[in-house]
Formats: C-alpha cells, structure tokens, sequence
C-alpha cells in the first residue's frame, strides 16, 4: 500500500496558517509533551433510544469530573431514524454534545445527498430535541462514507465547523498518529474509504477530526472503530487492556484519544465492565480530560497549558440540571 504523506511545503503554521482560523496537519502538539492535557473524547454514533441512554447515564454521570471540577462530557451523532427526541434534551441538558450522523443513515455519497440529509437532520435535532442550531457544529458520515471533495464545501456552507468521517489506520503500536487540523490545504493522508477529499480540495477553517485506528487487543489488526475489531475481547479483562494500552500509546505524545464506537458495544457485560473501569481510571489522572469533539476542538483553537487551563472558557462547567436517571 502507498501511504500518501503530508504535504508540509504548503501549510506553515504561523505564516500562511494562524490558530484559531487555520491549523496545518502535524503529528505533534503544539505545546511541549509536558504542558499538553491528554485529551480524551468519545463519539457515538446513530439513534439515541432508551436502551443506549441506559450505558450513557452510566458512564458519563454527573459525578465523574476532570482536573478543573468540570463533569465529564461526550459527543453524539444521532440519526433520526428510531431517536427518541426527548433523551436528545436530556443529554444536550446534561453538556453533552449534539452532532449530526443524517436522517436515513444510508450512504451519504453525493453533494446532493449530504446538503439534504445534513440540513434536514440539524433542523429535527434543533425543533425536536430543543438544542440550539449554533450548537450543532459536528458532522459523521454513516458507514464513513463521504461526498469526497464537496463534503467540506457543502457541510462549511451548512453551518458545521468540523468533520469527523475520515479514517486514518494504524499498524503498530508507537506509530505517528496525526492531529486534528483544518482543511485550508487539502486532506492530505491516505484514502481509505473512497471517496476522499483531495489535497487540493482546500476549505478555509473548516477542521477534520482524524478517526485513528485502534490496535486490538492482541495487538494484531487495527479497527477505526471500538466496536469493529477483528479479535473482540471476552473477558472485562482483555476488553480493560485494549483500553487501556491503545490510551497508553497516544499518552506517549499527547495525542487526542478518540473513541469512535456504537453503544452496542455495552451490550456485553463485560465491555460496560471495563469502559466504566477505564473512565474511573482516567477520572482519577490530573492531566487527563474527557470532553466533546466541540471542546477538543476548541483548545486546539486556543493551545492551552494544562497548569493554565482555567483561562479556556470553553472547558468551564455547564450546568447539568437532569439528574441521572435510571
């Protein structure tokens, strides 16, 4: 396989590229290994019904807190299909993020496709689940399959800010892992769902989120999402260490650790076991934060250091006035 590298003769941080408008793809953070928080996020992806708000009550309750004393926060991408628009405010009450995954979650290929399913499924989240269009800033295409060089384009003109459809695979442990950045020179990394983005499809300001490949829990192939390895682990000790070593690895660098994955995942006993486990642990780390893409995205906008970091106004408490339910 040819592996297309990044084109770094164009983008030039700090010249024809300056935070918070425009990032240029790296493998780094921009601040020193020490004074860069582990950021951690999760996206979950289609409907949200009673029986995913069960695990999600769970594992992000009220409770459990970052370094700041701020709840804990995560990310949804929500189809309209079979979502109960109710647990839609509950959650978005709660601080959660609300982003956009269509309405039909059927492959979303075309410019045409995407500008009516993307705009038709912000207006249901906005009327029916009475969260703020502004708000609604997050996109995932189903099956990961995207409108390729008009996908920024379209979603940009929508009102979305970012992407995170675009997968990037890795093979072994301790591997270079890239950085979230904006689209203004192109998507530059390998295809590997096509169709893709070009290098010279440039977007100003709009940001991709990488989806990095998880190694399983042998170690063995890589799986872009939690729920889709080839070796699934059987017991909540094989499903803690997938966990826990893939955190290890991009705890190296600093590299954002994000969990892209379906709740079904949880129907397993044993995988609920060890995702609550491997939040406590992570809840209990002074340099390790659980927030949304939204929030993510926001320090990557405004680099902070982790001793600093009460200046970030977008990680400050939102209130969460539902309490958890059962």
């Amino acid at each position: 396989m040819v592996i297309m590298t990044v084109n770094c003769s164009n983008c030039h941080q700090g010249a024809n590229c300056r935070l918070p408008q425009c990032s240029c793809t790296s493998y780094s953070s921009p601040l020193p290994v020490k004074d860069t928080p582990q950021i951690i996020f999760y996206g979950f992806d289609d409907a949200l019904n009673g029986q995913m708000a069960q695990h999600y009550r769970k594992l992000f309750s009220s409770d459990r807190k970052n370094p700041n004393d701020c709840p804990i926060s995560m990310s949804l991408y929500v189809q309209h299909d079979y979502t109960d628009y109710s647990l839609v405010r509950e959650f978005y009450k709660k601080g959660m993020e609300i982003g956009v995954h269509s309405v039909t979650h059927t492959n979303i290929d075309t410019e045409a496709k995407l500008a009516d399913e993307a705009e038709h499924q912000k207006s249901n989240l906005a009327q029916l689940g009475s969260v703020p269009k502004e708000e609604i800033i997050g996109w995932r295409s189903p099956n990961l399959e995207t409108a390729g060089d008009t996908q920024p384009m379209t979603l940009k003109k929508l009102g979305y800010t970012y992407d995170i459809s675009l997968t990037y695979t890795v093979r072994k442990r301790h591997e270079k892992k890239p950085w979230p950045y904006t689209m203004d020179y192109g998507y530059p990394y390998y295809c590997e769902i096509p169709p893709c983005p070009k290098p010279t499809s440039g977007q100003k300001g709009f940001w991709e989120v990488p989806i990095i490949a998880f190694l399983d829990y042998k170690g063995a192939y890589p799986c872009a999402y939690v729920d889709g390895c080839s070796n699934s682990p059987t017991t909540e000790e094989d499903a803690f260490e997938f966990l826990w070593e893939n955190f290890e690895d991009n705890y190296e660098t600093r590299t954002p650790l994000g969990f892209s994955m379906h709740a079904a995942w949880f129907e397993r006993p044993h995988n609920l076991a060890a995702m609550d486990r491997f939040i406590k642990e992570m809840t209990k780390k002074d340099d390790v934060y659980i927030v949304s893409v939204q929030k993510m995205l926001e320090w990557m906008k405004h680099p902070t250091k982790l001793s600093e970091l009460y200046k970030l106004k977008a990680w400050g408490c939102k209130s969460a006035s539902i309490d958890q339910q059962s």
